[in-house]
């Protein structure tokens, strides 16, 4: 499992067609906006929007093969854990790159 913490707003980036931004973040929980394309699975290439509230330990499928974990909720950032295929990149997306 990749681990990476971000901030509100910040985004992951999952392989090539997933992106996930926490939107509010504090000690109770996380809304997690996520955006892309199915990987796998019956919906495979087809386009979504979601959005999630989890807690710490909360976890979410994203298709057959990606489940995004909430491993520690802070004031004002979460660390997410990612579990997805060796294949699948887990990155920071940095704004101004």
């Amino acid at each position: 499992m990749t681990q990476i913490t971000r901030e509100p707003d910040q985004t992951l980036l999952i392989g090539d067609s997933l992106a996930v931004s926490p939107t509010d973040v504090d000690r109770a929980g996380v809304r997690l906006l996520v955006r892309g394309r199915h990987v796998g699975g019956p919906h495979d290439g087809e386009t979504f929007t979601a959005t999630h509230e989890l807690a710490a330990g909360g976890s979410v499928r994203l298709g057959p093969m990606v489940t995004v974990v909430v491993v520690a909720l802070f004031e004002n950032a979460v660390r997410l854990g990612v579990i997805a295929p060796p294949n699948m990149a887990v990155r920071r997306e940095e704004t101004g790159r």
